[in-house]
């Protein structure tokens, strides 16, 4: 994690002020959240006689030092780009970009895509609200241990972006992001994976296994072009009021499937992108078909 050093000044500041960065990424996850999101994510729980102590210290840190902290949290460890390449899969030639190898240097981040970058099929990947996938850097430990693999880098998963502090409970449909100094994006949906991603891991099935994980990473959409370079860092500047996380979406969709009532709530978010809009008014379709028969 990166810390700035207009704001932490000496080692000994750096070392009192670990505990409030604890409590400030509890506190706002939990007000998110609620009391599971912070079980899902293992955020480490203080007794309440810490938790005072901690507060007290806190109030040494101006606003400005909390959300400098806060900010830091969040960053943009690698780009990754692949222009389509032709694979054999099941007797015939498919176009997939997932090979995605990182890239040095600044890049340009466009509308509806990353220069450099490409999808073999436009029908069901790319797009305005498919603009950009990223992924939690987080997770790449788990895999490598479940799956006892070293051999896992960052753009393993097809992801343009390897990023730090952003993991699927943490952040909502509609939630804006600033990466440089323009580029603007906004979540809009989870990543659900294809066959694509069983061949590059060579893997059969394990599509099915990465969605039961949750550990899906999600797209944007474009709202503002910019320049992107690897390490800067991610600024959350509007959080979606009354939206859901990442996993809350995907377990409506996938694993909570009879939740009608919030289904309806999730297809009615205005930045969740059309697919998934139409995929839950389905849902709820069909559930009114089986009531009626």
């Amino acid at each position: 994690m990166s810390i700035d050093i207009q704001v932490l000044s000496d080692l000994e500041f750096i070392l009192s002020i670990l505990p409030i960065l604890s409590i400030l990424l509890q506190t706002e996850t939990q007000q998110a959240y609620g009391e599971k999101g912070l079980e899902d994510l293992n955020v480490y729980r203080m007794s309440e006689q810490h938790r005072e102590k901690v507060r007290e210290e806190q109030k040494f840190l101006t606003k400005p030092q909390k959300m400098r902290i806060l900010i830091s949290m969040m960053k943009l460890l690698s780009i990754n780009v692949s222009k389509p390449k032709p694979i054999e899969y099941g007797g015939k030639t498919v176009r997939t970009g997932i090979f995605k190898e990182p890239v040095i240097g600044t890049v340009t981040l466009r509308e509806k895509n990353i220069d450099g970058d490409g999808q073999g099929d436009l029908r069901v990947h790319g797009g305005t609200y498919k603009a950009v996938y990223a992924y939690p850097n987080e997770h790449y430990a788990h895999w490598a241990e479940v799956l006892q693999r070293d051999d896992l880098s960052p753009g393993q998963f097809g992801e343009n972006l390897t990023v730090e502090g952003m993991v699927e409970n943490s952040v909502l449909i509609g939630d804006i992001f600033q990466i440089g100094e323009t580029a603007k994006l906004q979540i809009t949906q989870p990543r659900v994976p294809c066959f694509k991603l069983e061949y590059k891991m060579e893997m059969p099935g394990f599509a099915k296994q990465f969605l039961g994980s949750r550990r899906v990473g999600f797209y944007f959409r474009v709202l503002a072009e910019g320049d992107i370079t690897a390490g800067d860092a991610i600024l959350r500047i509007e959080r979606a009021t009354e939206s859901m996380s990442i996993t809350e979406i995907v377990n409506l969709r996938y694993f909570d499937r009879e939740n009608h009532a919030n289904i309806a709530i999730a297809r009615k978010l205005p930045a969740l992108s059309p697919s998934w809009k139409r995929d839950f008014t389905r849902l709820l379709s069909q559930a009114r078909e089986r009531t009626e028969n």
